[in-house]
């Protein structure tokens, strides 16, 4: 009797989550190996990961990257860039606000050490 084919059958690799992550890891496997079947499973219908309300920071290094898979310069226009960062668990009406973390600066000239990015 033939086995029936599942997704392990069919793709090379499949990769759960359909982030950022996930989908630039699908862009540079292909660009890679065109011939390598990829897929990317995630549990909410494509058409609704568009209206994720979240944000994320994207660190220097991951933006270089995405520069280098040809993704960043499709996304930039929506990032801002983060020159300064304060951690305090506090509220801005409080007056003795306690800094716990902070960062700061570039990390080349010109480059913040982060953006942040609307998810969708």
């Amino acid at each position: 009797m033939a086995r029936k084919k599942n997704a392990v059958d069919m793709f090379d690799v499949v990769i759960a989550g359909g982030g950022y992550v996930g989908l630039s890891l699908a862009v540079a496997l292909k660009q890679g190996d065109p011939g390598l079947a990829c897929a990317v499973v995630d549990p909410k219908p494509m058409a609704d990961l568009h209206k994720d309300p979240r944000a994320s920071a994207i660190a220097a290094a991951a933006s270089r990257m995405l520069g280098q898979l040809g993704i960043w310069d499709k996304i930039a226009a929506k990032a801002q860039p983060i020159n300064d960062m304060i951690v305090t668990d506090s509220k801005l009406r409080d007056a003795v606000r306690p800094v716990f973390l902070t960062f700061g600066g570039e990390t080349a000239d010109g480059e913040p050490f982060a953006h942040m990015m609307p998810n969708g």
